[in-house]
């Protein structure tokens, strides 16, 4: 066989051929790029055919979202499978509410322009006829009458078909049975279709009636079984009714010892019918330590720190130590006279509570207290310094509502009592009867719910020789959601101090009447300021500019009446910023027969001490876990009658910053 020849290339003309290669032309592909490489955006999606639900709202359920001029960071990626996605929403949207033959027909995306990067998305939908519910079967109610079987559903003969509340209807009627102790029954529910004619069909299996047999705790270790177990509404032998079920799994949390509460009914025995419930819980830090910093517009730095023990000695005692600090501030005045950063309001508590003394379900607090109150604002009537005690019984009788009743003894070494009285100090009893239902769902950022709320307080030794006086408050604040996440907030205020006896004429202070002089500045009402008439100062409402011998100042008044009211229309701008406009109405009176009804209708001409304050104006809020921190300016919608009646402050309007809702 003939012999093959091998050949062999250089070393040289391997890295000749190497470099000939580099220096070849790239492809084309990489030296001008591909329509492939670029970024492809939406401007904005349209969808059409859709008349019975609006455009906005179907656009909430797409994952392809245009451009937004309030949201210039969000990218809008054009991509294929969030458009395949989008089609089945909206599809499954309008079938889940009746639209039983609804279809997206076709999504064309077209470039804008000539661009290749930016592309419109629209969606072409075809709604169809809605089913109506034509009949309504059931069978097997049992325990349950028929009527109100019928009465628990959410809809009727003749309602358009919407299967979410059909389901939510048979919810309904298994809660209803499990109310009653039947907590096994099934409910199963079918359609029947004809023509866009629904049957809707319901058979029950109530099963047995099931009762406690015992209650199984689990998860305590730093608390104890009966914490749990006392705040149980159902007892061994009683028939288990889910509506009491929750309210105790509220109850637990309630306690502040928990953090979850996980009930579960155990196997039923099938001859006593009888069931453990298994309650199992996870267990709160029991101390903790806080520190927050906060700004207002009275004390505009606010410092607070607390120390706290939930369950002191096993006991579930809770121990509480809270200390406030506020320091004014003048800004860029500060670093160069440091006297003009001056303390506020200083107050130390110390609180110990007791949740269940003597075995029963209410809540004892006593406290003890200490507090120093410099005049800060000239509407201040004089500084305060006092100190005492309280103890507060708390129960919650009703869902929603509980009530407070609380005794308090006050020793007050410094205030415009003492010093009007020549530096004497002095001792106050109060007691105070409150009451409250609130059925908002965030007390930070209320947005559906009321909250109602009324006291009566009696006060003795407040000042020498005068018998006390009483004092009821009543306030309701409601608020209404409205479309796109806007909100109407509501508030109506008022208040009454009456004394309990009179004094002789020539005790009162000079220009007071007599009622008004028998109560102390620091109980009488005032209003104004960032919480309740925005654009007038703190507590500007109940306060005088006096002229006399010693020249021009503010004298505190207040008055026995109150008269408040508030409208706030809350709505979202972008990202957690919001704004608000509102409408604020009120006035402090010195006595009941100062009140006429004109000068409260009156929003005209000047506005004299006796006439209704109104205001208005907008503000912005930025969202935090808290509460907003909020910025509002609100205008004197009249102005003072002047020279006789001046506002202490000159301006047509005021800035108001602060943490938190007004309301």
């Amino acid at each position: 066989m003939p012999e093959r020849s091998h050949h062999r290339l250089a070393p040289w003309r391997c890295a000749l051929a190497a470099l000939l290669l580099a220096l070849l032309p790239a492809p084309l592909r990489a030296q001008v790029g591909s329509d492939l490489d670029v970024e492809r955006v939406v401007r904005k999606v349209e969808i059409h055919g859709n008349l019975a639900y609006k455009t906005k709202e179907l656009r909430n359920l797409l994952r392809t979202r245009g451009s937004s001029f309030w949201k210039p960071w969000r990218k809008n990626p054009l991509r294929s499978d969030f458009i395949r996605a989008d089609r089945l929403a909206l599809t499954a949207f309008y079938r889940r509410h009746g639209y039983l033959e609804a279809l997206v027909d076709s999504v064309p995306i077209r470039p804008v322009g000539s661009s290749t990067r930016k592309w419109d998305v629209h969606f072409y939908l075809t709604e169809g006829p809605r089913a109506v519910v034509d009949t309504i079967r059931v069978a097997g109610t049992g325990p349950l009458p028929e009527a109100e079987f019928r009465e628990i559903l959410r809809f009727r003969p003749g309602s358009p078909l919407d299967p979410p509340i059909v389901q939510a209807s048979r919810d309904s009627v298994v809660n209803a049975y499990a109310d009653r102790g039947y907590v096994l029954a099934r409910v199963i529910d079918s359609l029947e279709v004809h023509d866009q004619r629904v049957s809707v069909s319901y058979r029950v299996q109530p099963g047995p009636r099931v009762f406690v047999d015992q209650f199984k705790v689990e998860g305590t270790q730093k608390t104890k079984p009966s914490f749990v177990t006392r705040e149980m509404l159902l007892h061994p032998g009683d028939a288990v009714r889910r509506s009491k079920l929750v309210l105790s799994q509220q109850r637990i949390y309630d306690s502040g010892l928990y953090t979850d509460v996980q009930m579960e009914l155990g196997p039923v025995d099938s001859t006593s019918h009888r069931a453990e419930v298994i309650v199992a819980v996870r267990e709160q830090k029991m101390g903790w330590i806080d520190a927050g910093v906060g700004y207002g517009t009275v004390d505009q730095l606010r410092l607070t720190g607390q120390w706290g023990q939930r369950n002191i000695f096993r006991s579930s005692m809770r121990f509480v130590t809270t200390g406030r600090l506020g320091l004014r501030v003048l800004p860029f005045r500060v670093f160069h006279d440091p006297v003009h950063a001056k303390f506020g309001d200083r107050r130390l508590d110390v609180a110990l509570t007791h949740p269940w003394p003597l075995g029963f379900r209410m809540q004892t607090t006593v406290g003890a207290y200490t507090e120093d109150q410099p005049v800060i604002e000239k509407t201040d009537p004089a500084p305060l310094r006092a100190y005492g005690g309280s103890v507060v019984f708390a129960t919650s009788f009703l869902k929603d509502t509980r009530s407070y009743t609380s005794y308090e003894l006050r020793h007050v070494v410094s205030d415009s009592v003492s010093i009007a009285s020549g530096g004497r100090s002095y001792t106050t009893n109060r007691i105070v009867f409150t009451s409250e239902r609130d059925t908002r769902a965030d007390l930070f950022n209320p947005k559906r719910g009321n909250d109602l709320l009324g006291k009566v307080e009696f006060v003795t030794g407040a000042k020498p020789g005068a018998g006390g006086f009483a004092n009821l408050g009543l306030q309701a604040t409601g608020y209404i959601p409205l479309q796109a996440g806007a909100v109407l907030a509501m508030r109506v205020r008022g208040g009454f101090i009456e004394p309990w006896s009179s004094r002789a004429t020539s005790d009162t202070t000079l220009g007071t009447p007599r009622e008004l002089d028998e109560i102390p500045v620091d109980d009488r009402y005032r209003t104004g300021g960032a919480s309740t008439v925005r654009g007038y100062l703190e507590n500007e409402l109940g306060s005088r500019e006096v002229v006399d011998a010693q020249g021009s100042h503010v004298e505190a008044r207040g008055g026995q009446v109150l008269m408040l009211g508030s409208v706030e229309f809350r709505f979202p701008l972008v990202w957690i910023v919001s704004a608000a406009a509102f409408f604020d109405g009120g006035n402090v009176w010195e006595r009941p027969e100062d009140i006429k009804l004109t000068r409260i209708l009156s929003f005209g001409g000047g506005a004299g001490y006796n006439d209704m304050r109104y205001s208005g104006g907008v503000g912005v809020r930025i969202g935090t876990p808290v509460g907003p921190i909020r910025f509002d300016y609100g205008w004197k919608i009249r102005s003072p009658r002047t020279p006789f009646e001046p506002d202490l402050s000159a301006r047509r309007g005021e800035f108001h910053f602060s943490l938190g809702y007004p309301y």
